[in-house]
């Protein structure tokens, strides 16, 4: 279980990629989300950004979903490790 991360009820903005929206690895938005997500997370949890990915993909693996969907839910807070 990851410790010192809160979900949150509603998110600051709208969503950059919608629920049924396909996306995959090769995909610049994926690596848009990822990005900036980590960069929330360093400032957050204030890590590093490989400790920072690490610890969004854990969390994603935990929980059982893709990576950028934990990323979106991070850029608009719906996620936070702070």
């Amino acid at each position: 279980m990851l410790s010192g991360f809160c979900h949150k009820g509603h998110g600051a903005g709208k969503a950059i990629v919608e629920p049924e929206q396909k996306i995959d690895e090769t995909d610049s938005l994926y690596d848009y989300l990822i990005h900036q997500a980590t960069g929330m997370i360093m400032v957050q949890a204030q890590l590093t950004a490989d400790e920072a990915a690490r610890l969004l993909t854990q969390f994603a693996a935990q929980a059982d979903r893709p990576p950028h969907r934990v990323a979106q839910d991070v850029i608009d807070r719906r996620i936070s490790f702070g």
